[in-house]
Formats: structure tokens, sequence, C-alpha cells
């Protein structure tokens, strides 16, 4: 029996407490306290069976009436001795307890005798429970009921809150032990205790409760969770469904037991088992009582579970609204319709704009018009989906400028499946890329040259290997070599070949179209692809360009260098469908160049080796033929479609080789081009045909114009117009008898660059003439800003007339467009009569073919004109 002494001097209490025990410790234990501050404070977290006390010990206390009154308040169903003086007569009268609470006066003098003690608290604890009747157990309820209620308002925890209602039950309640377990599903269903009061002494620890159909779950609390209703066990000893634990509930003094539901959100998550030192404790009102504590119980764990995840979700909440702070991303939180609802400091930091002017405004505030309608449109469709978007878009700031951002946009699901926002978190990349663009180009890139380096040849010859497949075109991989690099380097230093690498480089590019490919391999050697290629022969001439830009002199601090390089050369698909293998076939070829001397040129294909061979003595040849006399000029009449009368010719450019006999214009006249001969021969045509016109004049032809073609890179020489001036000064020929044909696509290729030299020339008096007229892409409004008197219509056209409609209506739409600006027109390669009658109609103004007459020297021109006239 356990017995709560209330004594305030120590010795006494130890005197007093050492007659209580006697000889029978092992039945017999005393706990003191000093004070009924610290005696109720014991009996919140201790079970005694009663509590003894000596008014007199109580020196806070008025009287000792005022000591029982505040005990039996408390702990109305503990039995409460108070040793008096006397007999225990009326004198005590005033310290009799209300309710079920018993208080029992004993004579002082019992003090005396250990054994009469122990008898007369036997006997108070006995008869305390023969007067424990329905309204004691009712009371006993009541008292349990409010004093948890109070525990519900105050706890601050539901750890807290479930010790403190176990400690209820078993010290204000007066029951002997309370317990609360929690259903655990896995593993096997068991109740798992979470909190516990009274004379439990380890019986938990010893027995196992399930809630599943086994034995172990016939308990009242494996029922009561099993059930959701309370579970009586009204006699422990005899109870069937008890038998599990039955020895270990008796060695403890439990009689009876109810267990009683908990629940949490309409779920049953536990029980609450309470357990009684008599049988048959629990009544239907008690019962209904505690099943009542149970509902509040229930109710208080809700409300702390809901209050706890509240402020853990507060807590979540505070912890992102630092981190949307913090966060170096920028976040923007629109509603479902995409207007913006939120910004962080980032947001602003990187878009400049503040909260105040983004928040209401769409998110299309940062669009900046590089991605297409249709982009937005997918973008929005994945999101209205559900679809996470990921990925960079390219934005705009506040103040115009433009940035790529790495984008994710999430969309917000609630409980119905419906979106009702969107957040979307990016970070701007600028400087990302620049890193990456920086590195891929340091690493793909020659230092020095700046050039693609012999990595990225590789990487990207392929690709365009391909695309020049795809359009059934080819090509050409160049490697080019300069000659006695090593003593240029010994003599110069590193430092003057560097400079002479960079100045070829920069010359080699100036010559490449926009599809080639030019890179530095190493040391002094240079790879170029040269892309539509389709022929040996186009590859020839390409490669001539390339040896052109060596021609003139390297500037070197002062001193002029000349060089000279070896090339290899090897051609798509002919010479291999890669591009490792085709620079392979490069360098055999460049090795063979090498073996030939300074300046060697080698394909890698001996027929196609053979044939550059022929061409580098064309080359030669032709070089040597303006010097040899071997250049003619002959002429193609132009005449009158009214009165049938020669008015104008054309002067056409043959070469007469000793070699070759009469090589046909379009295979020297390209070469002419791509070696630059096409400077010292036009100058030489246009002299020569402004001779043979003023000779015309002078043996009594009627006077004619002469056409004369230029070459587009005539018309980049700024001294032109004045070579034109010289050339009819010393001829003395009048401007107006000279006509300059300029093809329609070098007059939209050089359009702003030309404009100020055909002014000149128009100033002079020269004609201008618009030759081969609808080929090209020009339109009435460009054609209106260059000084021309005459377009040539193109003998594509003439030489499908008239049966041809579309041609017919070409011709017909390029008449009315003369006309309107008031140019001559001239048809070329007129072959056939009924041509002559259509473009009559269509108001053609001269006729020029071989109906008439063919190409003829200047001789045979002056006869074929005596027999006309």
């Amino acid at each position: 029996m356990r017995v709560l002494l209330l004594e305030g001097d120590t010795d006494r209490a130890r005197q007093l407490g050492a007659l209580v025990t006697g000889p029978e410790e092992a039945r017999w234990s005393v706990v003191h306290e000093p004070d009924a501050d610290a005696a109720l404070a014991r009996l919140g977290t201790e079970v005694f069976d009663l509590l003894l006390l000596n008014p007199a010990c109580d020196e806070a206390a008025a009287s000792p009436a005022n000591t029982l009154r505040r005990l039996n308040a408390a702990l109305p169903a503990l039995p409460i001795v108070a040793l008096c003086p006397g007999d225990g007569g009326g004198r005590t009268g005033g310290c009799v307890a209300r309710g079920r609470g018993v208080v029992a006066c004993l004579d002082r003098r019992l003090a005396e005798n250990g054994a009469g003690l122990r008898r007369a608290l036997e006997q108070v604890v006995s008869g305390s429970s023969r007067v424990t009747g329905e309204a004691g157990r009712l009371h006993r309820a009541l008292v349990t009921l409010s004093q948890c209620n109070q525990a519900l308002v105050r706890a601050p925890d539901e750890a807290r809150l479930l010790e403190r209602i176990c400690q209820v039950a078993v010290g204000p309640g007066g029951y002997r032990m309370a317990w609360i377990g929690f259903a655990v599903e896995q593993p096997g269903r068991v109740v798992e205790p979470v909190a516990m009061a009274g004379h439990v002494e380890g019986y938990l620890e010893r027995i196992q409760v399930r809630w599943d159909d086994s034995p172990l779950g016939q308990g009242p609390a494996g029922r009561a969770i099993r059930d959701g209703v309370p579970a009586l066990v009204r006699y422990v000893h005899e109870n069937p469904g008890f038998s599990p634990w039955r020895e270990e509930a008796l060695r403890r003094g439990y009689a009876s037991v109810l267990a009683l539901p908990l629940l949490h959100d309409g779920a049953v998550i536990g029980a609450l088992c309470i357990y009684a030192g008599e049988p048959d404790a629990f009544d239907e009102g008690e019962v209904a009582l505690l099943d009542e504590l149970a509902a509040d119980l229930s109710y208080g764990i809700t409300a702390l579970r809901t209050r706890a995840e509240r402020q853990a979700a507060d807590a979540r909440m505070r912890v992102l609204s630092r981190a949307l702070e913090q966060t170096a991303d920028a976040v923007m939180i629109t509603d479902a319709g995409g207007r913006i609802e939120f910004v962080n400091p980032a947001f602003t930091r990187i878009t400049g704009y503040g909260a105040a002017e983004a928040v209401g405004q769409p998110a299309s505030l940062l669009k900046s018009g590089r991605h297409k309608e249709r982009f937005y449109a997918a973008l929005w469709q994945d999101l209205a989906a559900g679809r996470t978007f990921q990925g960079t878009l390219i934005n705009r700031r506040r103040d115009g400028s433009i940035y790529p951002e790495e984008k994710t946009i999430t969309p917000l699901i609630d409980g119905s499946g419906a979106i009702t926002h969107y957040i979307s978190t990016g970070r701007d990349i600028t400087r990302r890329l620049e890193d990456e663009r920086l590195i891929r180009y340091l690493s793909s890139r020659d230092p020095l040259t700046g050039l693609p380096n012999r990595a990225a040849f590789l990487e990207r010859i392929d690709p365009a290997l391909r695309q020049e497949g795809e359009g059934g075109g080819g090509a050409a991989v160049v490697l080019l070599d300069v000659d006695r690099f090593k003593m240029i380097n010994d003599t110069l230093g590193p430092g003057g070949a560097d400079r002479l690498l960079r100045q070829l480089a920069e010359r080699l590019g100036r010559v490449l179209r926009p599809g080639d490919m030019l890179a530095r391999l190493g040391s002094d050697e240079f790879a170029i692809l040269l892309g539509e290629v389709r022929t040996p022969e186009q590859a020839m001439s390409r490669v001539r360009r390339l040896q052109s830009v060596l021609a003139s002199a390297f500037q070197l601090g002062g001193h002029e260098l000349f060089i000279s390089a070896g090339i290899g050369v090897s051609l798509y698909p002919h010479d291999g469908i890669d591009g490792a293998q085709l620079l392979g076939n490069a360098e055999a070829a460049l090795h063979r160049a090498r073996l030939q001397g300074r300046a060697g040129l080698r394909f890698y294909t001996a027929d196609i080796d053979a044939r550059a061979h022929e061409q580098l003595v064309l080359e030669a040849d032709l070089r040597r033929a303006l010097e040899r006399r071997e250049l003619r000029l002959h002429y193609q009449p132009q005449l009158d479609l009214q009165t049938g009368a020669v008015v104008a010719v054309e002067a056409l450019l043959r070469w007469q080789c000793p070699r070759r006999g009469l090589v046909a214009p379009m295979e020297f006249i390209p070469l002419l081009e791509e070696t630059g001969l096409i400077g010292p021969v036009g100058d030489w045509v246009l002299a020569e045909a402004c001779r043979q016109a003023s000779a015309w004049h002078d043996a009594g032809l009627p006077p004619l114009v002469i056409a004369v073609n230029l070459s587009p890179l005539q018309l980049e020489d700024g001294d032109l117009a004045q070579r034109l001036q010289r050339h009819l000064e010393q001829a003395r020929l009048q401007p107006e008898r000279l006509e300059l044909e300029i093809t329609e696509t070098t007059l939209m290729r050089h359009g702003a660059g030309t404009l100020a030299m055909l002014e000149s020339i128009n100033r002079l008096g020269v004609q201008l003439a618009l030759d081969d007229f609808g080929t090209g892409y020009s339109s009435l409004g460009y054609l209106t800003r260059f000084p021309l008197h005459t377009v040539k219509i193109d003998r594509s056209f003439v030489s499908q007339l008239p049966r041809h409609e579309y041609s017919v209506e070409v011709v017909r739409a390029i008449a009315g467009l003369a006309h309107g600006l008031g140019l001559t027109l001239v048809a070329e390669g007129v072959e056939q009569p009924g041509q002559v009658e259509l473009l009559r109609e269509l108001g053609c103004h001269r006729l020029q073919g071989f109906l008439f007459a063919r190409p003829l020297p200047a001789e045979a021109l002056s006869a074929w004109i005596a027999a006309r006239n």
C-alpha cells in the first residue's frame, strides 16, 4: 500500500514513515512531502492509496480544516487520513470532507503503535471502498472529466496532453492505471502505447496488444479500436477474452478495464484504457461520462494536430517566403489566366520591373518578340494540360534589353484537378551562355588567326558535305602549305611569321563564298572547303582564286615579301564521302605538289590531276595571248526592226590560239576573271572597239553604235570612267556611239556600289544597256535608279517565241516596261522569221541573231554591210 505523508517536520516525517512501514516494507511504502502544494504536485504524477497528514503541519493554512478542504477538493477520490488530538470525536467535525472523498480523523496517540496505525489505515481504505457506490463512481468520473477538460485547454502539445490525461485518471480520478495506445497498421496491426500513468510497474512492456482478429486483438483495447465503441471487461479474473494478459493484470491489482476509442478526422486512431482496482468498477453512467471524456480527448487530439499542422505549414511558409525573398532565381506567380500576382526581389533585379509595376500585368510583360506566336501557343497548350514547361526563353527587360532566361513554369492544381496558378522560376543565363560560347570558341579556334582549328574543321565538314550531297552538288577540300616557311620564320622571327599567317588568312577569307570554310590546321598549313563545286574545272577555277591572293606582296614591318604555296585538292564525292577521308587524300595530293617544287598544285585523282595540269597550261597560254596579239574581236550586227538597217554591232571577244585554234569564249573568259586577267584584256577590248568604230566611220559606213560587255570586276575598277574617256579621245569616237552592256545579275549584286560609277559613265555621254534582262529579280522601281538607255531581252525567252505562251507574256511585259521608261528594246538570239513578226507586234526596236548574221571579223562585217546596203 502506497502512502503519501504530509508532514512539515522532517524528523517527525521520518519517524512516522518508519512507524507505518514497520516490519512489512514489502506491503507498505511511504513518500514524504512537506506541504500541501508539494503533495498536490506529487499526486498529479503518481498514484497513492491514501494521504496521511498532520493538520498542524501546514503552516500556510489558516487552520487544519483549510488544508483538508484544499486536498479533498482536488482529490475527492483519494482517502485522506488526518492525525488529530483526542479520540476523533465531534471536535473534528469541521474537517469532514464533502462529496465522495472520505476523511478519517485518527487519534494521534495511534502514532505510538505501528501495528495499530496500520490496521486503522487499512480499515479507512477498506471503508472508503465500501462506501463508494453508484454516486461515488459518477462523481469520480465527473472529476476525471473536469480535470481532463482543464488539461485539454492547457496542453501545449499532443504528447503532454496524453500524458496529463493518464495522470488525471489515476490521480484526481482515483483509477489504478491508465494508458493510451495508437493503432499501427504495419507490422501486424499492433497497439503502440504512447502515454501511461498509475500502477504500471512494467505491465505494458510485458504484454502485446493488437487490434486484429487474433487472440491478442480480443482485449478491450483491440475491440475498441476495431469496433469504434467502448469495450468493457468487468471481471479481469474470469473474462475469456482477457486471458492473454490476465496474470500480469491481477499481479498489479487490475480488476476491471474500460477501453474507449479515440478518433481523428472520423477514423479510429487508438484507445484510452482505464484500469480499476475493484471488479465491476464501471457502471453505465460512468462509462457514458468517460466516453464523453474520450470524445473530448479526440477533439483535443484533432485540434492539436491541426494546430501542429498549421504551425508546420506556417513554418514552411515562412521558410518558403524567405527562400522566395532570398533566392537568386526570378520567381513569378500568376493566376490561371496568366496575370501576375507575385514577383520576388530577384525578378525585379533581373527584369527591372518592381513588384508594384508587375503585379496585375499579364505574363507577356517580358515578351521579346523573338519567339513565333506558334511557340507561345504550344507552350500555353502544354501548361493548360497540366504539363510543366522547361526551356530557354528570350525575354525583354524593362529597359528594352534582351536576355536569355532558363525557365521552368509549373501549373498548380487544386483537389478538383483545376489549375489555379502558374509558378515560374527563371535565371538570366547571359553570362553562362557567353562563357560557354567562349569555351567553345577557344576550343575550336586557332588562337593566332581566329580561324577554326583542325578539330572544328573536321566537325563541321561532314554536315556541309551532306548538305552539298542532298542538293546534288559537290565540293572540294583544299590544303594550302606556304613554301619555304621555315626560312621565312628564321628570317623574320616568330613575330614576323605570325603577321604573315594572319595576313594570309585574311586574304584567303576575302575570296571565299558564303558557304565555304577556312581553317588553320597548324603551322603554315590551311584547309579550305569549297562548296558548290560540281566539276573539276570549277574546282580549278576556285583554286585559282585562292592562288591569286598570293600574287601581291605582303607588307611586314616595312618590308615586302612575295610568297608561294603548294596546294593539294580532293573532290567530293569523287575522292571520298567524309571529311576525314577527303582531308587525308588532299594531304596526299599536297605531298605530290611539294615534290613538284614551288607553287605546286596537284589533284588527288590522276585524271583530274591531268585536267588540272591542262588548265594550268591553258592559263599560261592565255597570259601570253594578249602580248602575242592572239585575241580578236568579232562583231554581230543589230538591225532596226522598222527599216532593216544596221544601226549597231556587239563586240564579242575571241581567242585564236596557235595550238588550239579558235577557243570558245566559255572556255577562257571565266579563266580571265579568275586569274585577274580580265582587267588588262577588258581594257584592250574597249580600246579596240572604239578604234574599230572610228575606222568604220572613216571608211564611210553609216554611223554605228558599238556595244561592249563589261565584266563585274571591271565595274569595281575606280578608274573605269577615266579609261573610257581616254579610249574615246584616242579613237576620236563620239561617246554616244559606245554602248556598255551590264547583266541584270551584276547590277543587282553591285547595285549600291555601281550606281556612282554608272552615273560617271553616263556623264561622259556613253550609253548603258541592261543585258540578259528577265533572268534576274530586279523591279521597275529598282531599275529607275540607274541611268539606262537600252534593255536587251535574254535569248532564253526569244528562242521560245512564238510557241511558248509564258515566254510571249514575259517579252510583252518587258516591252511594256521598256516603253514606259523610254528605253530602247533589243531582242538577241533571233533565229526564225516568225519571231520577227511577233517582236514587231510587241514593239521591239532592234533585232540581233543568227537569222541575220553570225559574229564576224571586222573586215567580213564591213563587206556584209556593204552587200546588204
